[in-house]
């Protein structure tokens, strides 16, 4: 469930308005004894209170990394598609609608590098179980379900990173799908990082 409620509230969170949560008195970024960093979405996962934030750049999935960690953040997995959707609301307004990928904290197992037709059965379905998140604040596979229809497909055998797709001309798939793409593909057109809400003393 979303702390935040409508594209309405993240508008005035970012024009630096302390917008309130629906019928709470609580502001975009905190809620009770938990606050986000500033720029960053409060979410509800099943293991507490989450910060995500959408951060405009070309950058690959590993400098996306490198970018968060700058912030004392990850690359940000989904617990839900309702986060999915959320990013993708932040990111068409962080990106002005540009076209390409925003990358998010999954990563192909192991177990199920190379073709397809190779995967061991505890890869398929591939969607559900050839990725896994890396954020370590993710509970369940929900948002997997997201991945656009034929995908993942590991195109030439090195589609190991995971991106949303972030605007409605991206290559015939709908945005806020996700598409399993090489991990030095440079055809981002941002990232999406996230952190632990952090407990007020």
């Amino acid at each position: 469930m979303f702390i935040v409620c409508s594209l309405v509230v993240i508008l005035s969170y970012l024009k630096n308005c302390h917008a309130s949560y629906c019928e709470m008195e609580d502001t975009l970024f905190s809620v009770g004894n938990y606050t986000c960093p500033d720029n960053y979405t409060m979410v509800s996962r099943v293991k507490g209170y989450y910060c995500l934030r959408v951060i405009a750049g070309s950058e690959n999935p590993i400098e996306s990394e490198t970018s968060c960690q700058l912030e004392n953040s990850t690359l940000a997995s989904f617990e839900t598609t309702d986060e999915v959707n959320l990013a993708l609301e932040l990111s068409l307004i962080a990106t002005n609608s540009a076209s390409g990928y925003c990358w998010i904290g999954a990563v192909r197992q192991a177990a199920c590098y190379g073709p397809a037709t190779e995967f061991n059965a505890g890869c398929l379905p591939a969607a559900q179980n050839s990725f896994r998140w890396t954020d370590g604040f993710v509970t369940g596979i929900e948002a997997f379900s997201n991945f656009a229809p034929n995908r993942p497909d590991n195109y030439r055998s090195d589609q190991n990173c995971v991106g949303m797709v972030s605007s409605t001309i991206s290559w015939g798939t709908a945005p806020g799908t996700l598409d399993d793409a090489p991990c030095n593909l440079t055809s981002g057109s941002c990232h999406v990082c996230g952190q632990p809400a952090q407990e007020l003393n």
